[in-house]
């Protein structure tokens, strides 16, 4: 199993998928979303360029701590996700919470305009 990799730029911090998008990565995701949130995290890149498969039976696992780090004043970005992907997570609820870009660039140009 793979885990998500942490990394910031500045402000900014990314989070990047394992090659499998399953229940325990995005449970995962949950607990990490909700730690930076406590942390002062304001703008967050999800990165899906290496998601090469969802075995998850449940895509809203992570859909309370998106919808509360959003209401914080938080903004969370996805970057790089495979266009397979996007379907299926165009699908769950906390995806309207989301803004969409091709490439990491473009989510922190977007996070962080005067960079």
């Amino acid at each position: 199993m793979g885990e998500l990799k942490y990394s910031n730029q500045g402000e900014i911090d990314l989070l990047a998928f394992p090659n499998d998008l399953n229940d325990d990565t995005l449970d995962a995701l949950r607990r990490t979303i909700s730690t930076l949130r406590q942390q002062g995290c304001q703008k967050l890149v999800l990165v899906g360029k290496e998601i090469e498969r969802i075995t998850s039976h449940n895509l809203e696992i992570p859909a309370g701590a998106i919808r509360i780090f959003r209401t914080m004043e938080g903004k969370i970005t996805l970057a790089e996700f495979p266009e397979n992907v996007l379907q299926l997570i165009r699908r769950v609820s906390w995806y309207k919470y989301l803004n969409v870009f091709k490439t990491i660039p473009e989510a922190i140009t977007f996070l962080d305009p005067e960079r």
